[in-house]
């Protein structure tokens, strides 16, 4: 395959499997071996591009790869950028198997970040759903390694016995062809949920998860077996939520018997044990099941159980539309001159000094109960207004433009809700936006403060301060955009299965405190909130507007009538504090700090001395 050539996506999508159930598949083409040598090889560039479609955690990787690329040749890796479009495409065409269970059960690692347990040292909530390996299965069906301690599996090397799995000879088939990584029908295919058995006189077992891992699969070549294919069966454990339980039934139409047997299967039980704690026959149990099956058009017991932990984990992020009667997320909504409408959230004291916070990416327009308590605390009054790229406002504008357009429109907005005179406070992505609003509008604004602050790669981009991580995907939208557009939709699939870690862990290596941070149940709350808020949950207009890192918006910068700070942790760690300090005084911007105890989410971390720097412009 050259650069140039693009394949249609009906035949990607043939190469990958089936929609919505072609994990095995999926994760052959992902596969792939890495070059290690520095050459520029386009093919295997494409190669690994493609990849990143089944395993998003290769993206960061690659990234590296074509920044590099680019330094040699900008225009070979422009030639990639219609790939980069298509694979953007495939990522909202193709269901993973695994991803999307994961993403309705929540699933997060037991392990994270610097090695210590998530629940451990931040007072995180335990996960619902905690997955392990228990058992692995090669291609020609032998068991490679099976987890005695963690799930009793009484089964040694060698042949797979058929008891593992019940004797189900259905089942079976279906796995051995996963394995061996052939096409498979729409019957067939889908998720990999299955009962195991720990040895041969075990009647009730326990759910795990298949998921294919190695192997590639080649229409022309057949199959690569550089890297052996094998299953990698994953528990499930799940608990039964009362609360959730009750709505699950409800809106399912479902008897109090069949409720009462649902939760039997959800929590790992058999029919015969729900059978004897009833007092009744097997069979009827088995009649009342297929009955629960009918009502809810599936034909399983494992759906059954990813249908209700998608169900409960989506009434636990208060988004479930079906038994939903909340209002809509947002607080407040006003109508601007123009006809057009903006959402706002608003916190802190009622008639306080008025702050409009344009508020970053990955929180959204929500504060946590401390942030809103420190706004009133510090007597200001916050007006949040819902960002375009949360707002899902995609344009065909460029970039620049639509940050243009906001700051017109926050002049608009002012003036609907009669706000006068007030300061803005921005974090991190929604910097330009406030340095924008201030300079088209400088009567309207008091002055900015910002937080996060990171300057656009123009300015930037030789500075060898720069964290890599976040410069790596910005240079190469320089010459290929479409590489934003794909590292957005990497990161949502991330966020999906509850692994955003690997990003951010990887982005602020250098800072435990910005970690931790993210790890704090109201932040993680509030991120979480914010995600299943956003209309546009593609990324799509986020993808946008982060390419205005990629370009020149000097012109913002100053100099200003009105004060400009910018508010620095002593742990930021995506440029540098010197670096940052030589910046603000080139460009006339008052540095606060480095802070102690701070990083690049110091909003959270310090607010009541990020609120009192605020509050400080209206005292000046």
């Amino acid at each position: 395959m050259d650069a140039g050539d693009v394949p249609a996506l009906s035949q990607i999508e043939a190469l990958v499997g089936a929609l919505g159930g072609a994990a095995p598949v999926l994760f052959a083409y992902a596969s792939i071996s890495f070059v290690t040598d520095t050459d520029y090889d386009p093919d295997e560039l494409i190669r690994q591009a493609y990849s990143v479609v089944a395993q998003p955690e290769k993206l960061f990787d690659l990234q590296v790869r074509l920044e590099r690329a680019q330094a040699r040749s900008g225009e070979a890796v422009a030639a990639l950028d219609q790939h980069f479009d298509q694979i953007g495409a495939l990522f909202d065409s193709i269901h993973h198997g695994p991803d999307a269970d994961y993403s309705k059960l929540g699933v997060l690692p037991a392990a994270v970040g610097d090695g210590a347990d998530e629940g451990e040292g931040t007072n995180a909530a335990p996960p619902t759903f905690a997955p392990d390996q228990v058992l692995r299965i090669s291609s020609d069906w032998r068991v490679l390694k099976a987890s005695a301690d963690f799930a009793g599996l009484d089964v040694p090397a060698g042949p797979v016995p058929d008891w593992l799995f019940g004797y189900r000879s259905n089942l079976i088939a279906r796995l051995r062809k996963a394995a061996r990584g052939e096409a498979m029908s729409a019957s067939e295919s889908g998720p990999h949920y299955v009962r195991l058995y720990s040895h041969e006189d075990d009647e009730r077992g326990f759910m795990a998860f298949a998921q294919a891992h190695g192997g590639t699969l080649s229409a022309e070549e057949g199959r690569d077996v550089s890297q052996p294919r094998e299953l990698v069966f994953t528990r499930v454990s799940l608990g039964w939520d009362e609360a959730a339980g009750q709505r699950f039934a409800e809106t399912m139409d479902l008897t109090g018997a069949e409720q009462e047997l649902t939760r039997f299967i959800v929590e790992g039980r058999t029919i015969t044990e729900f059978a004897q704690a009833r007092g009744r026959s097997v069979g009827t149990a088995r009649n009342q099941m297929k009955a629960i099956l009918r009502k809810l058009g599936i034909g399983s017991q494992s759906e059954l159980v990813s249908l209700y932990a998608g169900f409960a984990h989506s009434i636990a992020l208060g988004q479930h539309a079906w038994a939903r009667s909340e209002p809509a997320a947002f607080g407040s909504e006003v109508v601007l001159a123009d006809g057009s409408s903006m959402r706002f959230e608003r916190y802190g004291k009622a008639g306080g000094c008025p702050v409009l916070v344009l508020h970053g990416v990955i929180e959204g327009p929500f504060f946590t109960p401390n942030l809103a308590h420190r706004a009133q605390a510090a007597g200001i009054e916050c007006f949040v207004p819902w960002m375009p790229f949360h707002e899902g406002r995609e344009s065909s504008r460029k970039p620049l433009a639509m940050i243009e357009l906001f700051a017109s429109r926050l002049d608009q907005f002012c003036a609907a809700l009669r706000i006068e005179h007030p300061a803005i406070l921005a974090c991190s992505l929604s910097c330009a936006y406030g340095l924008a609003a201030l300079t088209r509008h400088p009567d309207r604004f008091r002055g900015l403060v910002m937080v996060g602050f990171v300057p656009a790669l123009a300015q930037i981009e030789d500075d060898p301060r720069l964290n890599a991580v976040w410069r790596a995907p910005l240079a190469v939208a320089r010459s290929a955009p479409g590489m934003i557009d794909m590292t957005v939709r990497a990161l949502v699939r991330l966020a999906m299965r509850g692994e955003a870690y690997v990003y951010f862990d990887k982005l602020l290596k250098d800072s435990p405190l910005d970690r931790a941070t993210l790890r704090q149940p109201d932040v993680r709350a509030v991120v979480r909130k914010a995600m299943a808020n956003r209309p546009d949950k593609a990324g799509r207009a986020l993808a946008h507007a982060l390419l205005v890192q990629a370009q020149d918006w000097s012109d913002w910068l100053g100099p200003h009538e009105a004060p400009v700070r910018n508010v620095m942790g002593a742990e930021e760690t995506i440029y540098e504090p010197a670096a940052m300090q030589s910046f603000c005084e080139h460009f006339g911007i008052e540095l606060v700090g480095p802070l102690p105890d701070a990083g690049s989410f110091s909003l959270f971390q310090r607010p009541q001395r990020i609120f009192a720097e605020v509050r400080s412009l209206f005292d000046d």
